[in-house]
């Protein structure tokens, strides 16, 4: 039976002796919900009553803060001892074994009560100031590429996937309020194909074609640098062979190759035929 019908089966005195074989209720009914005053506490209660070999558990709640002390931090010199003039994704890195990157980023750093999965947490969880709102273009635009001005992604940023989702939401919420520049990328048309056989003047974009003002594809293109590759020097095979033939004729001096010994074979046949002491072979 599933843990939901044996709690609807059971009566309520009876239901507690059946978190020892269910780890993961175990584990929720060990965590303490309610912080200490200190803001650090261990989890008690059913954890040491059960008499589990589990160390306690401590823990650290999460505390939203609000977008003005977000922007106050950012302006401090705190930040500024932090993370410099870099990003604040920049110096952090997953806790991996090895030298690989995560294939996936982690669903969340905290579960639904506000406790910290204190694993690493992302950059954003890590750091409570960091507040997501459309409204902080000063730190919204540290997850913008500089050269196409879209939104990075979530190997490069490395932060989790609740984290990276409202990101997402609160960039295209920046982009559609003005606080932050949209990337519009400038098109020519060819507007013989909408014009439903109309006329058209001779060269609408003649003059905007043709000026200095705008960025051309032909202009930003830039050629491959020319490399003198030195391919690697192969042996010559027959050189191999030649070598290897006076090689094996040099260990087998004076003793008949096969071709030669097989040879010698079909002369002794020959001569014991001829002498009539074998019958001469059906060939």
């Amino acid at each position: 039976l599933q843990w939901s019908a044996l709690r609807r089966i059971l009566p309520a005195a009876q239901q507690p002796t059946l978190a020892l074989p269910l780890p993961r209720l175990r584990l929720a009914q060990a965590l303490c919900t309610q912080p200490s005053g200190d803001g650090e506490g261990v989890g008690t209660g059913r954890n040491k009553r059960l008499g589990s070999r589990n160390p306690p558990v401590k823990y650290a709640q999460y505390t939203p803060r609000t977008l003005d002390e977000s922007l106050r931090y950012m302006a401090s010199a705190a930040y500024k001892e932090v993370y410099g003039e870099r990003p604040v994704w920049f110096h952090y890195r997953r806790n991996l074994r090895g030298s690989f990157e995560a294939s996936k980023p982690r669903q969340r750093c905290f579960n639904t009560e506000g406790v910290y999965i204190r694993a690493n947490p992302c950059p954003l969880c890590r750091d409570e100031y960091l507040v997501l709102d459309y409204r902080h273009s000063d730190l919204l635009v540290q997850f913008l590429d500089p050269q196409s001005g879209l939104l990075l992604g979530v190997g490069k940023v490395q932060v989790c996937k609740h984290q990276y989702d409202k990101l997402q939401l609160e960039v295209e919420k920046a982009f559609d309020s003005s606080y932050l520049e949209a990337p519009v990328p400038f098109r020519f048309y060819d507007y013989s194909l909408y014009s439903g056989g109309r006329p058209l003047p001779a060269d609408p974009f003649g003059d905007y074609a043709s000026g200095t003002s705008l960025p051309h594809a032909q202009e930003l293109l830039i050629e491959p640098p020319l490399l003198d590759i030195q391919r690697p020097k192969m042996p010559d095979r027959y050189a191999m062979e030649v070598g290897m033939q006076q090689r094996l004729r040099k260990k087998y001096k004076g003793k008949p190759t096969r071709p030669q010994f097989s040879t010698a074979i079909d002369e002794y046949l020959d001569k014991q035929i001829d002498e009539g002491g074998l019958q001469k072979r059906q060939t």
